[in-house]
C-alpha cells in the first residue's frame, strides 16, 4: 500500500474530502472515504469564527500571533523551549513551581488564575451577570451568544486577547501578571 493524501473538493453547498491512496506515481486508488460536511456543520463554522475573530480588531499583529501561536501548540514556553536548547530552566516564569507548559503559563499558575479571575469579576461587575470563563475560551474565545450580547462579547473577547498579550509581555519583562497593571 502507498501513501495516503486527501483531497478537498469545493461544492457550492457542501466540502467533500476525499482519500486517496497513491499506489505508484501515476495510478491511484478510487476514494476510500469521501466524506460530506454541510457548511452549517459545527466544527466548521467554529474553526472559522476562530479565525475571524482577531481581525474583527484593530490590535497589532504582535497581539494575534500571540493568540495563533497558543491555538497552534507552538507557543514559546518553558517546557516546549527544552526540545530546542537543552539547558533552560523549565519552570514556571512566574510561580516557578511547575514545569511551564502553554496551560500552565495562561491558565494553572496561582498568578495567572488571579489575573483571569480579576478579569471575570471585572466581566460581571460591568459588562454581563452571567458570565463563565474556561480555558477554551481563554484559547478560542467566545463564539456562541446572542445577539443581544454581541456587544459584550464583543469586548470580552477584545479583552481575551489583549490579556494573553499582558501575560506574555509580562513573562518576557519577567514581572508577576497583575488586573490593577493590566
Amino acid at each position: 500500500m502507498g501513501n495516503c493524501w486527501h483531497k478537498w473538493t469545493h461544492h457550492p453547498k457542501r466540502i467533500i474530502i476525499k482519500k486517496y491512496v497513491l499506489y505508484s506515481k501515476k495510478t491511484l486508488s478510487p476514494p476510500l472515504i469521501s466524506l460530506h460536511i454541510g457548511v452549517a456543520s459545527p466544527i466548521i463554522s467554529t474553526f472559522k469564527k476562530t479565525w475571524v475573530l482577531p481581525n474583527k480588531f484593530l490590535t497589532t499583529n504582535k497581539v494575534k500571533e500571540v493568540s495563533y501561536k497558543i491555538i497552534h501548540r507552538y507557543y514559546p514556553a518553558n517546557h516546549y523551549m527544552q526540545k530546542l536548547k537543552k539547558y533552560i530552566n523549565t519552570n514556571c516564569s512566574f510561580c516557578d513551581s511547575h514545569p511551564e507548559t502553554v496551560n500552565l503559563l495562561f491558565w494553572l499558575c496561582p498568578y495567572t488564575k488571579k489575573l483571569w479571575a480579576d478579569l471575570s469579576r471585572f466581566t460581571i461587575d460591568y459588562l454581563t451577570k452571567d458570565f463563565v470563563l474556561h480555558f477554551e475560551n481563554v484559547v478560542f474565545g467566545f463564539h456562541n451568544f446572542s445577539k443581544r450580547e454581541g456587544k459584550c462579547y464583543f469586548l470580552i473577547n477584545l479583552f481575551l486577547f489583549l490579556a494573553k498579550m499582558f501575560i506574555h509581555k509580562s513573562k518576557c519583562i519577567k514581572k508577576i501578571p497583575s488586573f490593577v497593571i493590566f
